[in-house]
C-alpha cells in the first residue's frame, strides 16, 4: 500500500507552533504579549504611522491537497483560491482578529501595514474574513469592538457592505475574485 504524498508531508507540518512562544522574535515595532481578545497577541511597541508596512507575512507555503491533518482554524492563512500559509510560529502568527481592525494586507498581498496611526501598547489586529474564501468557515468573534459582527466568517458570507468595505484591504486573489463587490 502506498501513502498518500500530501499525507506524508503533513507528518512534518507542526501544529503546536502556538506554544512555543519563548521562540518568537519581536520587531522593532512589535511584540507578543497577553491579550484579552484571546490569549496572546501582538502589541505596537512604539506609535506606529497609518500606511507603515508593519510585519511581513510568513509561514510555510501549502497546496489545498497538503492541509488535510492541518488545524485549519487556528494555523492556516489563504492567499490563493488554492494556497495557504502554515502558521510557524512567527510574530505574525500571534495577531488577534478585529472586525475593526488597525492593519490590513498590503497591496502585494505579502505584508501587513498600518491602516491608521497606532499607539505604542496598542494592540495589532486584523480582519481575518480578508484572506478567507471558505463560505463554510465561521468563528465566534472575540474583538469586543463597537464594530462587532459577533461571527466572523469567510468573506463570501460577509454582507454586501462589509465586503465593499474590506475588499480594498483583502487579499489579492479575493480582489480578483470579488472585484464588483
Amino acid at each position: 500500500m502506498t501513502q498518500n504524498p500530501a499525507k506524508a508531508e503533513n507528518k512534518k507540518i507542526d501544529n503546536e507552533w502556538n506554544t512555543k512562544l519563548e521562540s518568537v522574535a519581536d520587531t522593532e515595532a512589535a511584540e507578543v504579549r497577553t491579550s484579552t481578545i484571546a490569549g496572546t497577541g501582538v502589541f505596537a511597541k512604539r506609535h506606529i504611522n497609518r500606511d507603515e508596512v508593519i510585519l511581513p507575512l510568513t509561514g510555510l507555503r501549502l497546496h489545498e491537497s497538503e492541509i488535510s491533518e492541518v488545524n485549519r482554524s487556528l494555523s492556516l492563512l489563504q492567499v490563493e483560491e488554492d494556497e495557504y500559509l502554515m502558521a510557524t510560529g512567527t510574530i505574525d502568527d500571534f495577531l488577534n482578529h478585529s472586525c475593526d481592525p488597525n492593519l490590513a494586507f498590503t497591496p502585494d498581498g505579502q505584508s501587513f501595514f498600518a491602516l491608521r496611526d497606532i499607539e505604542k501598547d496598542e494592540e495589532l489586529c486584523w480582519d481575518y474574513s480578508t484572506c478567507e474564501n471558505d463560505g463554510e468557515w465561521s468563528m465566534d468573534c472575540l474583538c469586543g469592538t463597537a464594530a462587532c459582527r459577533g461571527k466572523v466568517t469567510g468573506f463570501p458570507n460577509l454582507d454586501a457592505a462589509t465586503r465593499k468595505r474590506l475588499l480594498p484591504i483583502a487579499q489579492p486573489y479575493l480582489r480578483r475574485l470579488y472585484g464588483n463587490a
